[in-house]
């Protein structure tokens, strides 16, 4: 009787493991899971974009992502521009964007722009690569 109970003790906590929503493996960034590269062009977010946001963005709200790919929610990105690299959390679909592109929070913007003469214009477009974040 006691080996039966825990075994069902054992199941039940296994069953919960792996259907746990993020317990110890999130970060402030988001979820890991990502597991995409690409690159494209990196624009700062601003009002009036056309986008749609996930159900659910709690997390770090300084550094955030919109990307084209909508099943992405929730995950976190790794943004690498001229000027360093960032983690940001996917918090939406960017519904203009080119495959590849994504629009980044203004704080991840800053940290990622070129600085100085190698960008005119502020708010022009500058080409980034990114993948999964590697913590």
């Amino acid at each position: 009787m006691v080996i039966l109970i825990f075994i069902s003790f054992v199941l039940i906590a296994v069953l919960v493991f792996l259907k746990r929503e993020c317990l110890s493996t999130c970060s402030i960034f988001g979820e890991p899971g990502f597991h995409m590269t690409g690159n494209g062009y990196a624009t700062e977010y601003t009002t009036g974009l056309s986008l749609d946001l996930c159900p659910s963005t709690t997390g770090n709200s300084d550094f955030y992502v919109l990307v084209p790919d909508p099943i992405s929610c929730n995950k976190c990105l790794m943004i690498k521009g001229p000027s360093g690299h960032v983690f940001a959390k996917i918090v939406g679909l960017c519904l203009d964007c080119k495959n590849g592109d994504v629009i980044l929070s203004p704080k991840a913007y800053s940290l990622t722009a070129p600085s100085g003469n190698l960008r005119p214009n502020p708010q022009d477009p500058f080409p980034v690569v990114w993948g999964p974040c590697v913590y």
